[in-house]
């Protein structure tokens, strides 16, 4: 069951008593869960795209809108410091990450932004998520009324649900189809309660 707070954060069971049916239903079926464990900050102002090429191991630059990629963030050296996603829109790039290191990633986006136009803004209190998994997850989708044209692996739509604006996201899973519904706090329990009685 998914539920939202008072605050507007999400809430769910941890399991509804049997694990493995419901890993199978992901599998088989369509599986529901929620994604309170990632964090999103976007990143606006004309250096953006080549700032951020800078100091990731994919190419954003020549990154379609409306699509994104996974990359991790590196120090001067090469090091590892971090991992990410980061989505193309018309005048921003949506970073989503693990909330747990989305702290340390802001502040290695502030120590290396130094003369660029490029402003980042923490929105993980913004842009809640659910995530959509198994081989019926867009048949899912599309009988609750969210309906979108096919997508290719991270690459996203934005659709209106009963006048709520959203995003959906087509995962990079290769072997089971899986979706994630980014929309506002206020709203994502009702979507999540949509989705369950479908």
């Amino acid at each position: 069951m998914i539920s939202t707070a008072p605050e507007g954060t999400l809430t769910t069971t941890a399991d509804f008593g049997d694990v493995r049916a419901e890993f199978q239903e992901m599998l088989t079926g369509c599986g529901l869960y929620e994604l309170t464990w990632r964090g999103k900050a976007v990143l606006t102002g004309s250096d953006r795209v080549r700032w951020l090429n800078g100091i990731i191991t994919n190419n954003i630059r020549d990154l379609s809108l409306g699509h994104g990629v996974y990359a991790f963030l590196l120090n001067p050296q090469g090091r590892i410091l971090g991992d990410l996603y980061a989505y193309a829109r018309a005048d921003s790039l949506v970073i989503d990450t693990d909330a747990a290191q989305l702290p340390k990633i802001l502040e290695l986006f502030d120590h290396y932004i130094i003369m660029d136009d490029v402003e980042v803004s923490d929105s993980t209190g913004k842009i809640s998520a659910i995530g959509v998994k198994g081989p019926n997850a867009r048949a899912t989708l599309q009988a609750t009324g969210i309906d979108f044209s096919e997508l290719q692996p991270l690459s996203f739509a934005d659709v209106a649900w009963r006048n709520i604006p959203l995003t959906v996201i087509r995962g990079d899973g290769p072997r089971v189809a899986s979706y994630e519904i980014w929309a506002s706090p206020e709203s994502i329990g009702s979507i999540g309660d949509a989705l369950e009685k479908s």
